[in-house]
């Protein structure tokens, strides 16, 4: 009897463990599996922080010559797309170029919205969803500090000439009145004659650049002023001191002579 006893004891503590481990097996394939998907996850997302940094750091770089960027947006997409084959869509969102906030000038930002289509075992979750919001700055060249000019020095009258020069293109500098200069926008400083002068535009909704900001006017044609990433604004003019043009490199105009 008691031999029966030990065997029908036996039975049920292996009959205990069965059921156990017929439990615990599946949760424990579950949970390697779910923190093999997070894991994915992670590296997903590791990839796309990586090619958004990339690709700002590119357009950073090349504000120094380009004051537009229109194909931004698309680029950054067509990128994130195929370098991370996991991501079902992404939208670049609320793209803003060379803007001014405060005392920060030449700003850049965007959303960039994104889908990962990372689904977890068992249908716990279907994809995840990421939002990254960029801020940074444009490298649109140094600004040299320069000591104060002597009292005396204010005083003399030296005679200025002014010229005007395409910056992302072309080695010659021009008259105001030039045929290649007049029916290109010009890039000034938005002040409030300007603002009496041209409506704020429609398509890059120019209405909230502030005074002192850079801004694009068509003087000829135009009857708007335009933010730098507006789809009018393609090649802009800059007005400058003629001898600064000099030593930049730049030559007379062979139609207008240049002065």
């Amino acid at each position: 009897m008691e031999r029966i006893s030990n065997m029908k004891r036996n039975i049920k503590i292996k009959g205990s463990i069965t059921l156990e481990a017929a439990i615990f097996l599946p949760v424990f394939i579950i949970g390697i599996l779910t923190i093999a998907y997070l894991m994915k996850y992670i590296y997903a997302q590791e990839n796309i922080l990586y090619s958004i940094c990339e690709e700002s750091r590119s357009l950073s770089k090349n504000t120094y010559m380009t004051k537009t960027a229109p194909l931004f947006q698309l680029g950054m997409e067509s990128r994130i797309e195929e370098e991370n084959k996991d991501v079902g869509y992404v939208e670049t969102k609320r793209f803003r170029y060379l803007y001014k906030d405060g005392e920060l000038t030449d700003l850049i930002c965007y959303e960039a919205d994104y889908w990962m289509d990372i689904q977890l075992p068992m249908g716990l979750y279907d994809g995840f969803r990421g939002k990254e919001t960029v801020v940074f700055r444009g490298f649109v060249g140094s600004r040299k500090t320069r000591a104060h000019m002597p009292f005396e020095e204010m005083e003399q009258d030296e005679p200025s000439e002014k010229v005007w020069i395409f910056p992302s293109e072309g080695e010659r500098y021009h008259k105001r009145t030039c045929p290649f200069i007049v029916n290109f926008p010009a890039r000034v400083i938005l002040t409030k004659e300007i603002k009496g002068k041209f409506h704020s535009c429609s398509i890059c909704d120019s209405k909230e650049a502030e005074i002192g900001q850079l801004v694009y006017c068509f003087y000829k044609s135009g009857e708007a002023y335009h933010f730098g990433d507006c789809p009018t604004v393609e090649k802009y003019v800059v007005e400058m001191e003629k001898d600064v043009a000099v030593k930049r490199g730049y030559t007379p105009c062979k139609t207008c002579g240049g002065s």
